[in-house]
């Protein structure tokens, strides 16, 4: 068997007729519902004000879900802006519950 340098490999079949190639590129923006900071809040936020932000990040969510990419940019503000609130204002509140309650204490020992 002798091989001839002239000679080349067949070339490649032409694609098959009707044929496309199908490029899939998912340009969805990242949005963040800061679900689970607001169930956090929840706890921390004193319970009723801490249904402010849970329920925005739940529309979040429901608007990625749905494709409404704006909508769900905006609930993500409004979920991070009261998650933001709910916590500052939470922290205070209960350094200030811990804090009546330590002085109401030493309050009632020193009446004995």
């Amino acid at each position: 068997m002798s091989f001839n340098k002239e000679t080349s490999p067949p070339p490649p079949p032409p694609p098959y007729p009707g044929t496309t190639t199908l490029t899939i590129v998912s340009e969805r923006p990242y949005v963040n519902d800061y679900l689970p900071w607001s169930i956090l809040n929840l706890f921390l936020g004193w319970g009723f004000f801490g249904v402010i932000p849970l329920v925005f990040s739940i529309i979040c969510r429901n608007y990625k879900n749905t494709n409404n990419f704006i909508g769900a940019q905006t609930m993500s503000s409004l979920a991070l802006t009261f998650n933001l609130l709910i916590t500052l204002g939470g922290l205070i509140g209960w350094i200030v519950f811990i804090v009546l309650i330590y002085i109401y204490v030493i309050a009632v020992d020193n009446l004995t």
